[in-house]
């Protein structure tokens, strides 16, 4: 098997990384897409939790199958990870407003979960890839709506911090694109920012600001996917850190073996100190 690359990683490097199977698939609703994966370190609990929301345009083509390997390398670190699958684009009930309604279910599972396996809900952090960097944004945001609302902050379980990989952070902006990640969005909410304008204000992390907790923003310089402004404008709006990982592109970010872990593994121990 070729050596894995570390820098400027091509999709194809990451669906050629071996399969990583989880210790534990939990079922947090009835449709097939409702699971997650459960990933222990070694160590004794209780464990800080890392959420992990894997992207792919929200698109259901691309499931968590993909970020098992650093969700594992997460995990290594000491973590317990836990993964959220859920409805997408292309799902029966995915989209508007199924996939933001599971990924809020998926997150309060965690609770139930916690005494059986040994989790920290007072040390949590929410991290995502791509379009899973925006879910990520606006679990972080979801205190600011309005609390009669479905989306409205009711997991009770406060985040520590939030990380982004790649993360698609402002809609309004990524709308502009028009690259096929950003074709995706009508189909997302069921219509474009002009059709349905009260749906994107209830996702978009830009219009949900602040998050009132500390914001890491990773990024490659060389990501022809998300523009590297997406992660530049977030923290220019919310205060948070910007990270640029020079000769990196879109998929560094969810590689083990890539120079951006490195920078990934060190910005979760920056948010616990």
């Amino acid at each position: 098997m070729p050596r894995p690359t570390a820098l400027n990683v091509s999709w194809r490097e990451i669906e050629a990384l071996n399969r990583d199977i989880a210790e534990h698939r939990i079922v947090y609703g009835r449709a097939a897409e409702q699971f997650g994966e459960l990933r222990l370190p070694k160590v004794r609990g209780p464990h800080p939790i890392i959420i992990f929301i894997h992207g792919g345009c929200w698109l259901n083509k691309y499931g968590l199958d993909h970020v098992g390997p650093i969700a594992r390398a997460l995990a290594d670190e000491g973590y317990a990870v836990w993964t959220p699958e859920y409805r997408r684009i292309g799902d029966a009930g995915g989209g508007w407003p199924g996939t933001f309604e599971d990924i809020s279910r998926s997150i309060k599972m965690l609770g139930e979960i916690a005494p059986e396996y040994g989790l920290r809900l007072d040390r949590v952090i929410a991290m995502g890839h791509s379009a899973g960097g925006h879910l990520a944004l606006w679990l972080a945001a979801r205190k600011n709506l309005a609390a009669s609302g479905n989306f409205y902050n009711n997991h009770g379980l406060p985040l520590h911090g939030v990380i982004t990989l790649a993360g698609i952070a402002d809609l309004l902006a990524y709308e502009k694109i028009g690259n096929d990640c950003a074709a995706s969005l009508p189909d997302l909410l069921g219509g474009s920012s002009s059709e349905v304008p009260e749906r994107w204000a209830q996702v978009d992390p830009m219009q949900l600001l602040p998050f009132g907790i500390p914001v890491k923003l990773i990024h490659g310089n060389l990501d022809s996917i998300v523009p590297l402004a997406q992660s530049e404008d977030m923290a220019r709006a919310s205060g948070g850190e910007l990270i640029v990982v020079q000769g990196a592109g879109h998929f560094d970010m969810v590689s083990p073996h890539a120079d951006a872990w490195k920078v990934i593994r060190g910005a979760v121990k920056d948010i616990w100190l």
